[in-house]
């Protein structure tokens, strides 16, 4: 018999509203920092955001619809740990809507960092391997939620296929590339003060997410013992 598959309920229907509404937020808090629309490198930028977004979308809709259920539901789950809301909230300030504004003034309105037109490729380069490989994580690990908790009403197993063997959080390393990736494309130096402030979150949180699955989940050692590598490779 075949496995029945996953629909979306309420919550993941709400995620996948937020999902496509999060890039057009991106982009309005861009161009409202840049203070005009005429600027080809941001409309680059933020039309493959919008395209990322939508693709990888559609790639969970297809094979793990599920996921969209359970992270829609994040504001329901009171066992995520309290250091991660903490994190989330910093993140949201610098690593996001920050940096998105950063690169707005930089490059957009005042033009501080005069950056090379020649960064645009290697930027795009970048910024499309950084979603291949978050949204590669999402596709194979039903347990990818936003927030760090052992899922144990969910059966929480360690997940070891796809990126998972390449380094253990796959996810926050594609998230760090896609802030160098956007800050390289728009043309801004500045913004990677906040792209490296944004490395150092998931650094922080990559240490304490480790500790708690080594700790919690079963199975998770034995693990990190084949996947020596927790966020960047043949580094740590």
């Amino acid at each position: 018999m075949h496995k029945r598959k996953t629909g979306l309920d309420r919550y993941g229907r709400r995620e996948m509203i937020g999902h496509l509404a999060g890039p057009l937020m991106i982009a309005l808090f861009f161009f409202m920092a840049a203070g005009r629309l005429d600027f080809y490198r941001g409309w680059i930028w933020a039309g493959l955001t919008m395209l990322y977004y939508l693709a990888g979308l559609l790639v969970l809709l297809k094979v793990n619809p599920g996921l969209l259920n359970e992270r829609g539901s994040v504001n329901r789950r009171k066992d995520t740990k309290k250091w991660d809301r903490t994190l989330l909230l910093v993140y949201a300030g610098t690593g996001l809507y920050g940096h998105v504004v950063l690169m707005g003034l930089d490059a957009g309105r005042f033009g501080w960092s005069d950056a090379s037109p020649w960064l645009l490729l290697p930027g795009i380069l970048l910024y499309t391997a950084s979603f291949n490989l978050a949204y590669w994580s999402m596709a194979v690990n039903p347990h990818f939620e936003t927030t760090v908790r052992i899922q144990t009403e969910r059966e929480h197993r360690v997940v070891s296929w796809g990126p998972y063997q390449i380094v253990r959080h796959p996810g926050y390393l594609g998230l760090a590339m896609a802030d160098f990736g956007s800050a390289l494309i728009v043309g801004s130096y500045y913004a990677l003060i906040t792209a490296s402030a944004t490395l150092l979150l998931l650094v922080i949180r990559t240490f304490l997410e480790d500790r708690t699955l080594m700790n919690e989940l079963e199975g998770y050692r034995e693990y990190a013992a084949r996947t020596p590598y927790r966020l960047i490779p043949l580094v740590w």
